[in-house]
C-alpha cells in the first residue's frame, strides 16, 4: 500500500476516535464498564463460571442476578461466591441463608427465592453515593452439558432480555476440558446483538464479546462438539440431535443477515460523515479519468439483433459464463446448475423424482461412462459430485443423493464450496485464454486497480463501523454532514474509476467481444423465439442445449414456457419417449414443472448461506436462541 494511502487511513481512524467518545448510553443508576466471563467446562458436564464485574454505582445498596430453575436446561447452581476485586482488594462477602430486599453491606446469598428462580444478591452499602468497583461472581452449573446420539450441546443465555444494566464492553472464553481433532467439529453460535463476535481461537477455546450492550438485550452461547468430549457425562439423551441444531441455527443466521442488512445501510449513512481528509485522494484520482479516455475499448464487429446458433460448440457452461458475463473472481450460480443440467443432457448423471407426502424431490445418480473426453471445468463438477456421492454411501449406504442432501453437505464444508468455484473460475479463465478469447497480458494492472478499488470501496462502507458516531456528528454539525457527503460521493467516484479500469485491463479480444456479442443475441431470441416468424424454429433436439445456456442467463423458467406453447407434444408422455426425448419431459415434468428452480434453489440458497454463521463456524451473532438459561433482575440480571 502507498504512503499516502497509509496517511489517508490514519487521519480518518484519528478523525474516529476524536468523535466516538461522545457517550450514547442511556443514563442508569447502574453501568457496567466491563463485564467478562470465565467459563470451564468439565468432563462431567458441570461448568464451573467466574464473572467479573467493573460496575458504576449510584444509588443502590444491593446488587444481584437471578437463574431461571429449568430443569431441562441445567439441574442447580452451587458453590457460589463473590469477591471484592476493586483497586486490587480480595475481600470476600460472607454468606447468609435468608433472602433480604437490602442485602447487609459485605454480605451475600445464593437462594431459591421461588419455585422458578434462584437468586445471587449482594450487599454493595452505595445508598446516595457514586461508586465505580469491581466485583467477582463464582458458580458451578450441574448438568450444563448435554449429550446426544451424535453431538454434545452447552446451550447457555449469560445475559437475559429483562436485564436493566447496560454494559459498555461485554467478553467471554469458554475452555472445553479437552481438544477437539478437527475445528470444523467444533461448531459455535451466539444470539444477541448483531455487533456481537463469537470464534474459536483453538481446538478447545471459545470467545466471545460485544461492544455497547444495551438494556434488555439476550447474550447466550451455543457450543456443540463430538460426544467425546465428556467422556464422564451422565446427562444423556438418545436420540440425535445435530440436524435440527444446524436447522435451527441457519434459520436464526438468515434472519440475522435480514438485519444486518439493514444495519449495514444505517452504517454506510455514518460513513459520510468519517471521509475526513480523503478529499484530497479523491482530487488527485482524476488521472484515473483521464486514463480511461486513453485506453481502447473494443465494440462488436458487428451488431447483432437476434443469432440463433451457438457461436462456440465446444464451450461448456462455465466457459460461457466467462465470456457472458466476464466477472473479476467467479461464476454465477446459474452457471453452477448448468454445468448439472449439461452433464445430464451428457449421459454423466441422472436426474429423478422421488415422490414424497410432504413434496417431490430431486435424485441424483451418476453413470460410469467414460469422463475422457470431457473438459477439465466438467471434470471437477463431477469430482465434486462424486465426493458427495461417497459420503452419502457411507453415512447412509447409498448410492443416489439428492438436492437437499448437496445443500446440506456444502453448507457443512463451506470451505469445500467456496474452492469448487473458484477451481471453476480459474478454468474457465485459463480456457477463454487459450483459445485467443481473453487477453491475460495486463494481470499486474488489473490487480493493482482491483486493489485500489477494494481501498476505496472499505473506506468509504466498512472503515467506521457505528452508526452513533453519525448521529453524534449529526447534532454536532449539519456542515459537517453535508461535507461527509460530498467527500463520500467523490470516493465513490474513485472507486468506479479504479474499477472500471481493472475491467477494461481485464477485457474480452475481439474475438471474446465477438463472442459476447453472439450470445447477447442469443439470449434476446431464447426470450423471444416464440414470437419470431420463423418457419425453421430448431428442433426439439436442440433445446435440450438450448436450456443450458438459458439456465446460465438465468431465463431457463421463461424459454421452458415458451417451449411448452411452440412443442405442445412436450406435454404427451408417449411422444416424448418414443422419440428418446426423456431429458426433455423430465425437465418439462420435474416437481412443481420446474427442474431449474429446484436446482438454482440448492445450489443458491447453498452460496448464500456459506456466508453466514449458521453452520457453526463462528463469526456474527445472530438473533436467535432463547433457549439458553440464565437472566435480569432489578440492579443486576
Amino acid at each position: 500500500m502507498k504512503r499516502k494511502s497509509i496517511f489517508i487511513i490514519l487521519c480518518l481512524n484519528l478523525l474516529f476516535f476524536l468523535f466516538y467518545p461522545i457517550n450514547t448510553y442511556a443514563s442508569s443508576d447502574l453501568e457496567l464498564e466491563n463485564l467478562s466471563y470465565q467459563v470451564t467446562l468439565q468432563e462431567n458436564g458441570d461448568a464451573i463460571v467466574v464473572e467479573n464485574w467493573d460496575i458504576s454505582i449510584e444509588d443502590t445498596n444491593t446488587l444481584f442476578k437471578t437463574f431461571k430453575r429449568d430443569s431441562s436446561k441445567y439441574s442447580g447452581i452451587s458453590d457460589v461466591s463473590v469477591i471484592e476485586t476493586t483497586n486490587g482488594m480480595h475481600k470476600s462477602f460472607k454468606e447468609v441463608y435468608v433472602e433480604q430486599y437490602h442485602v447487609t453491606k459485605d454480605c451475600f446469598y445464593a437462594l431459591n427465592t421461588d419455585t422458578s428462580t434462584f437468586e445471587i444478591a449482594w450487599g454493595v452499602s452505595e445508598d446516595d453515593s457514586y461508586a465505580r468497583r469491581s466485583f467477582e461472581i463464582r458458580y458451578v452449573i450441574s448438568d450444563a452439558i448435554k449429550n446426544y446420539a451424535d453431538c454434545s450441546e452447552f446451550y447457555w443465555q449469560f445475559i437475559g432480555d429483562t436485564s436493566n444494566i447496560p454494559v459498555k464492553n461485554v467478553t467471554g472464553r469458554i475452555n472445553l476440558p479437552s481438544s477437539v481433532t478437527n475445528l470444523e467439529d467444533l461448531r459455535v453460535w451466539a444470539h444477541g446483538p448483531l455487533n456481537g463476535v463469537i470464534e474459536k481461537t483453538s481446538k478447545n477455546t471459545v470467545s466471545f464479546s460485544v461492544d455497547s450492550l444495551s438494556e434488555e438485550t439476550m447474550l447466550e452461547v451455543r457450543i456443540v462438539t463430538p460426544t467425546s468430549i465428556f467422556p464422564t457425562n451422565t446427562n444423556i439423551f438418545s436420540d440425535s440431535h445435530l440436524d435440527f441444531i444446524l436447522e435451527e441455527e441457519q434459520k436464526w443466521a438468515e434472519e440475522a443477515n435480514n438485519r444486518r442488512f439493514v444495519l449495514q445501510i444505517m452504517v454506510s449513512i455514518a460513513f459520510l460523515v468519517l471521509g475526513g481528509l480523503f478529499v484530497l485522494l479523491v482530487i488527485k484520482n482524476i488521472k484515473y479519468y483521464r486514463l480511461l479516455k486513453k485506453l481502447p475499448r473494443i465494440t462488436p464487429t458487428q451488431k447483432l439483433e437476434y443469432f440463433r446458433d451457438f457461436p462456440d460448440e465446444t464451450s461448456t457452461p462455465v466457459e460461457v459464463d466467462f465470456i457472458y458475463h466476464n466477472h473479476p473472481a467467479n461464476i454465477s450460480t446459474y452457471t453452477f446448475s448448468a454445468c448439472l443440467l449439461d452433464l445430464c443432457r451428457k449421459g454423466y448423471l441422472i436426474f429423478e423424482v422421488e415422490n414424497n407426502k410432504k413434496k417431490d424431490a430431486v435424485l441424483i445418480t451418476l453413470t460410469d461412462k467414460d469422463t475422457s473426453s470431457l473438459n477439465k471445468d466438467e471434470i471437477i463438477c463431477l469430482q465434486a459430485l462424486e465426493k458427495i456421492k461417497k459420503f452419502y454411501q457411507k453415512k447412509k449406504q447409498k448410492d443416489v443423493f439428492s438436492m437437499d442432501e448437496f445443500k446440506s453437505y456444502f453448507t457443512r464444508h463451506t470451505t469445500e464450496f467456496k474452492l469448487l468455484f473458484t477451481n471453476l473460475y480459474k478454468e474457465a479463465k485459463k480456457t477463454a485464454s487459450e483459445k485467443g478469447k481473453y487477453d491475460n497480458s495486463h494481470k499486474k494492472e488489473e490487480s493493482q486497480y482491483a486493489s485500489k478499488s477494494g481501498l476505496y470501496f472499505f473506506l468509504v462502507f466498512f472503515s467506521l463501523p457505528f452508526a452513533s458516531v453519525f448521529i453524534s456528528l449529526f447534532q454536532a454539525s449539519v456542515l459537517l454532514l453535508i461535507l461527509g457527503i460530498l467527500i463520500v460521493i467523490c470516493s465513490l467516484l474513485a472507486g468506479i474509476f479504479t474499477t472500471i479500469l481493472s475491467n477494461r485491463y481485464r477485457q474480452l479480444t475481439q474475438k471474446g467481444v465477438d463472442e459476447k456479442e453472439q450470445l447477447d443475441a442469443l439470449k434476446n431470441y431464447l426470450l423471444h423465439f416464440s414470437k419470431i416468424t420463423e418457419k425453421d424454429i430448431p428442433s426439439l433436439v436442440l433445446w435440450e442445449k438450448y436450456l443450458v445456456y438459458a439456465t446460465v442467463f438465468g431465463i431457463a423458467n421463461k424459454v421452458l414456457e415458451q417451449l411448452k406453447v411452440v412443442y405442445p407434444e412436450m406435454m404427451d408422455e408417449s411422444y416424448m419417449l418414443a422419440h428418446h426425448y426423456t431429458y426433455l419431459y423430465f425437465i418439462a415434468h420435474s416437481p412443481n414443472t420446474n427442474l431449474f428452480s429446484s436446482i438454482n434453489h440448492s445450489v443458491s440458497s447453498t452460496y448464500g448461506s456459506i456466508y453466514s454463521s449458521g453452520s457453526g463456524g463462528g463469526g456474527g451473532f445472530s438473533g436467535g436462541g432463547g433457549g439458553g438459561r440464565s437472566v435480569a433482575g432489578r440492579n443486576g440480571w
